[in-house]
């Protein structure tokens, strides 16, 4: 069997933010399982041929296509791609996508399984309703979507009541072998927040821990400090009137093990937006106890080792917390042990696979998009340097070669 994913993100190993992860765990996944898996790959970051050869590491039973920007989104390119290099199941990241592939979809309804992610609800943050006009659409064109949490697969079922689109959960995963287990570090208080703070939300919650948290902390326990570690805006320090010695802004790091290993306890006071919740994952995949907020754990409620605290409650919960040693071990283990049992890849993704390879076909859609080709914001937008390889590439394990 043979599985193309159709994404449009920056990717890059180690992964910048979530949906990469995602993407290359999910890769991982699939070929575990004896898939053989084909990537198209909207080339955002590549910009020279020496640049893909880290990608050839992960080319085992994988073809990956690193397609130029500016012809990715022109369903025509990418629906000979697809005729040519045939697969049994379709997966797109955006409904973009769905839509400028249209004709691929109605041509090739009954020969395939075409499958749309919602990994982040983005068309609910859209006052215009665009997007949400977006989405409906390409639910009407596709088998199945997919989201992360049953709240999410709610809010779905309740905005578009009246599609026929087989609605599932498949919540985020990680494979624990690649992270040491390591019990929180009981000597100082060292926290740490995870995330990308070009994210709003991530922004949100790293200025309510410096403005709001630490200067009530710092009077209750001694040895307090915040690590942050995640991408983030050149002009982020100067946002913040509150300055001390108290947390250190890391920027993004290849390797987090050295701070992890040094960490009490994980922090994720998320209080909306709709994401990925990798921050979770890492800490508990290292041990690591966590005090989040009940937002932040939508899509991982069976990480049984998260303490919860709403934003009033956040400081005196943390202070509770910390001085309760015995209790920060336990926790710890029993996060490492929750995604073992519940999140780890080859359960999560050998679960996804006995489902949407078990299809029955409904009715064959009749929405057909020809008149407009449909472009993402960042590229309509040309929030991209333009510096990326002009060609378009096939990669396997042992060539790299022109398309």
């Amino acid at each position: 069997m043979t599985i193309s994913l159709i994404a449009d993100t920056v990717f890059s190993d180690p992964p910048l933010a979530g949906y990469p992860f995602r993407l290359l765990n999910l890769i991982r996944g699939y070929t575990a399982h004896g898939i053989n898996v084909q990537l198209f790959l909207c080339n955002r970051n590549f910009a020279t041929i020496k640049q893909l050869l880290w990608l050839k590491q992960i080319a085992k039973n994988t073809k990956i296509f690193i397609i130029n920007a500016e012809t990715f989104y022109q369903g025509s390119f990418l629906d000979k791609l697809l005729t040519r290099y045939q697969a049994n199941i379709i997966q797109f990241e955006n409904p973009e996508l769905v839509i400028n592939n249209s004709n691929f979809i109605n041509r090739n309804f009954y020969s395939h399984i075409f499958i749309l992610e919602l990994h982040n609800l983005y068309y609910k943050l859209d006052p215009s309703r665009r997007y949400s006009y977006l989405v409906k659409q390409a639910l009407g064109l596709v088998d199945y979507v997919l989201c992360l949490s049953q709240k999410d697969r709610n809010i779905i079922q309740g905005d578009f009541p009246k599609i026929n689109t087989q609605i599932l959960c498949c919540p985020f995963f990680i494979d624990p072998t690649q992270y040491k287990f390591y019990k929180p570090n009981l000597k100082k208080n060292n926290l740490l927040f995870i995330g990308n703070l070009y994210h709003k939300p991530n922004l949100k919650a790293a200025e309510f821990l410096i403005k709001k948290i630490l200067p009530d902390i710092s009077k209750r326990v001694q040895d307090i400090h915040i690590n942050f570690l995640g991408l983030m805006p050149p002009c982020l320090l100067e946002s913040f009137k509150v300055k001390s010695s108290n947390y250190t802004f890391h920027g993004f790091v290849e390797r987090h093990d050295i701070i992890f290993k040094k960490t009490t306890l994980g922090l994720a006071p998320i209080f909306d937006g709709y994401g990925s919740r990798v921050k979770l994952f890492e800490y508990a995949a290292s041990g690591i106890p966590v005090l989040a907020t009940p937002k932040a754990i939508q899509g991982a409620e069976n990480l049984k080792g998260i303490f919860l605290a709403n934003r009033s409650q956040f400081a005196s919960q943390l202070n509770k917390i910390l001085i309760n040693k015995k209790c920060l071990i336990e926790a710890g283990k029993t996060n490492r042990y929750s995604i073992e049992k519940y999140y780890n890849l080859t359960k999560v993704v050998g679960d996804l696979l006995m489902h949407i390879t078990k299809k029955q076909k409904s009715i064959l859609p009749k929405i057909t998009i020809t008149e407009k080709i449909y472009l993402p914001i960042w590229l309509k937008e040309q929030r991209y340097e333009g510096n990326t390889l002009k060609n378009s590439y096939l990669i396997t394990s042992n060539d790299i070669r022109i398309v």
